[in-house]
């Protein structure tokens, strides 16, 4: 079959943090305690709290298939710290951080804007994203921001309710477009959530490795794993000759 839908991966695919939103993030806490007047917790406290806060998030999203949004996030750095606030400072302050994608830390893979603008012409495109603290929503709002939106769907994590590799991430996609898995390519950047969740419903599958090189052996590797974006539309023009008979390619 030849291929239809091509979908990707959001976060080390599409779009990276260079350098990471930790320190904004903080930042934005610190912001907080400061509005409520509170002015005895030190950096060290706060950076324990995200460290408690962070680590409860992975627990939800590795062995629930879960991922917390910004507000339960928040919830647990202020129980760390003994904080409490109003229903209108959570509001705001879930608000803020997110809208840190909008601050210049957040930058596109190199190489990615003409892939997607290329292969917007001859197939549709989709999105599968696990969300960190930024929703969909925001996801989406930094998309057209940057007027990267060519995409024809969208399956983010916190609007789904699961995360990956759970195989009704995939599945919805699927049906959604009403086609068979073997018309599908998935592009992603983990060979957890995106190489092991697409090839559980039977979905072709590359490994983008420019952004981090994701060499876990304890799950499967992709079709293909490629390092530059150049070579995409080859590979996705000829996919079905170039894996037939072949195991994990590396470009």
């Amino acid at each position: 079959m030849s291929i239809k839908l091509i979908s990707f991966d959001f976060w080390g695919t599409i779009y990276h943090n260079e350098p990471s939103l930790s320190d904004k993030q903080k930042n934005v806490i610190l912001q907080l305690l400061q509005e409520v007047s509170i002015f005895t917790i030190g950096e060290a406290l706060i950076n324990e709290a995200f460290h408690s806060a962070w680590e409860k998030w992975d627990v939800c999203w590795k062995e629930q298939y879960h991922t917390l949004t910004v507000d339960e996030w928040l919830v647990m750095v202020l129980e760390y710290l003994h904080v409490e606030i109003s229903d209108d400072y959570m509001l705001d302050y879930c608000s803020k951080l997110q809208a840190l994608l909008f601050t210049g830390n957040t930058k596109e893979i190199p190489g990615v804007r003409s892939v997607i603008e290329s292969l917007a012409k001859q197939y549709n495109l989709a999105i599968i994203s696990d969300t960190g603290i930024e929703s969909g929503k925001y996801l989406k709002n930094l998309l057209r921001y940057d007027t990267l939106n060519y995409f024809d769907y969208y399956v983010f994590s916190n609007e789904f309710g699961r995360s990956k590799p759970h195989s009704s991430v995939f599945e919805a996609l699927l049906t959604y477009f009403n086609l068979h898995p073997e018309e599908v390519v998935h592009i992603g950047d983990s060979r957890r959530t995106d190489v092991e969740g697409a090839k559980s419903v039977g979905m072709h599958t590359i490994r983008f490795s420019g952004c981090k090189n994701d060499e876990n052996s304890n799950y499967d590797e992709a079709d293909f794993v490629i390092q530059d974006y150049a070579l995409l539309p080859d590979l996705i023009e000829n996919f079905t000759q170039y894996k037939r008979g072949l195991g994990c390619i590396k470009l």
